[in-house]
């Protein structure tokens, strides 16, 4: 099959298209006014503005205050820093994770665990849905920190981070009490952004790890929203920037457009999701009346409304994808971060699938460009393209 005339993108959980209206934002402070917002000079003032600017927007955006607000390098640094930032502001602790969170937030764990601290990864169902007493259970009388995602990577799921943040209000109230140190919940939020609220308040998180590149902002821009009062050890250090929390010359012109995308992302959210819900279920129901033994996986309830995690037995995905690259549609296997490596999604394995199974799976995720006419292209060149496998593979 020769390459298609049009493309079609369906990975926008690895990232998504940069809009044209945040491109024009940027713009500026990629050309005339490139001043150091650290600098006391004309552009340094006017650099310093914009990033002011930015941290309110997204300080409203929360429902946050501005010192709330760390600019990073995208979501690997939120997440290691918020992380790694507040276990290290105690010499020892236990941490306690699920089996599915970006490997952003498992390594750095992981990490820790070798300096010395105790972690504990909380398995998951083949829903895909941790359960939030599984996480109470393993809380020990040390544990300082519980990271749990907003929403999945891979297979969209939601976790019940509501229910955690009630659960932890009333175990510190009893902390308090019994004078042991506060525990605090961290959420890895990058995917959410553009689908679910993020008011920090109503989630009840102590610190909220964000990127820009996964809502049509560019990538290299990163949040942390901490809570006032939640303590933070600094891992890069230097000049001094984000109140000497985050040192490095901040970088204004990802920031104004990250914090541009994000605002947008949250005042469209509900309105995007209804639209994205009923494109993801004409592509899957397309899908599953032409392709025999097509498996969803996750819960189809509690999932982000622009994700299909499907498992097509038999198939090579890995093949599946470059195939279908050239025939101008572009979909996902699992996190890209690890796409280079011939390893079954760890995700995918956490919930119960084989190792062949999770080999034959496949990642669409639409997103702010996605249309109804790239939904039934998209089925189309699939079906095609899995039909002539098929065939070939007798």
């Amino acid at each position: 099959m020769s390459q298609q005339s049009s493309s079609i993108y369906l990975d926008h959980a690895a990232a998504s298209p940069l809009r044209p209206a945040i491109f024009k934002a940027m713009e500026p402070f990629l050309t005339d006014q490139f001043g150091n917002p650290s600098a006391i000079t004309r552009l340094g003032v006017i650099a310093r503005a914009a990033l002011d600017d930015a941290r309110q927007k997204l300080a409203i955006t929360f429902g946050a205050h501005p010192d709330e607000i760390i600019f990073t390098s995208g979501g690997t640094e939120s997440t290691n820093l918020a992380i790694q930032g507040i276990i290290r502001t105690q010499p020892s602790g236990h941490i306690v994770t699920t089996a599915i969170e970006h490997h952003a937030v498992l390594e750095p764990i992981a990490y820790l665990n070798r300096q010395g601290y105790q972690t504990t990864a909380v398995p998951v169902p083949t829903s895909g849905v941790v359960a939030a007493e599984a996480i109470l259970a393993a809380l020990q009388p040390n544990t300082r920190l519980v990271s749990v995602m907003l929403a999945n990577n891979e297979i969209g799921t939601l976790q019940p981070l509501a229910e955690l943040a009630r659960a932890v209000r009333r175990l510190n109230r009893q902390r308090a009490i019994r004078g042991l140190a506060p525990l605090y919940l961290h959420t890895d939020a990058c995917q959410a952004a553009a689908y679910l609220p993020l008011n920090a308040d109503q989630l009840g998180i102590d610190a909220l790890s964000l990127n820009s590149a996964k809502v049509g902002g560019p990538k290299g821009m990163g949040v942390l929203y901490l809570r006032r009062g939640t303590p933070l050890e600094p891992i890069l250090v230097g000049g001094g920037q984000e109140a000497g929390r985050r040192a490095g010359t901040e970088n204004v012109a990802a920031i104004v457009g990250g914090a541009a995308a994000i605002e947008l992302a949250q005042r469209s959210w509900s309105r995007e999701s209804e639209r994205l819900v009923a494109l993801a279920n004409q592509l899957l129901q397309q899908l599953q009346t032409a392709i025999p033994g097509l498996v969803v996986n996750g819960d189809m309830i509690r999932r982000l409304p622009n994700n299909l995690n499907l498992t097509i037995p038999g198939l090579d995905a890995e093949a599946l994808l470059l195939y279908l690259e050239a025939d101008g549609v572009t979909i996902g296997t699992g996190a890209a971060c690890s796409s280079l490596t011939l390893e079954p999604s760890h995700v995918l394995r956490a919930i119960g699938l084989s190792d062949q199974a999770a080999l034959s799976t496949i990642r669409l995720t639409l997103g702010w460009n996605t249309t109804a006419d790239n939904v039934t292209e998209a089925v189309k060149r699939i079906i095609s393209r899995i039909r002539w496998f098929r065939q070939h593979n007798r």
